[in-house]
């Protein structure tokens, strides 16, 4: 699956918002639908994407770096290793 990252936040907001629009026109009940999972290494990618336009955008983390997915990977691993959640929403 290919993401796409977006360098201004309100950009990647303005998408978001276009995809979930245009899912819950699909179906009616959408927001019934949405699943919570344990995280798999294959969505460490997107969760990078998503965080690194909070890291590019915001000032709601510390880091000033970008993160790559292997880091993200890597991150994850270690949080559940711990046995610990790392949950994303479907």
């Amino acid at each position: 699956m290919e993401f796409e990252c977006f360098s201004d936040l309100s950009t990647a907001v303005d998408q978001a918002d276009f995809r979930i629009f245009t899912a819950a026109r699909k179906r009616e009940d959408d927001a019934n639908n949405i699943r919570l999972r344990s995280a798999l290494e294959r969505d460490a990618e997107m969760i990078a994407c998503i965080y690194n336009c909070y890291i590019q955008n915001t000032v709601i983390t510390f880091e000033e770096e970008l993160v790559s997915a292997p880091t993200m990977a890597a991150r994850l691993a270690e949080i559940q290793n711990a046995s610990l959640p790392w949950l994303v929403a479907n």
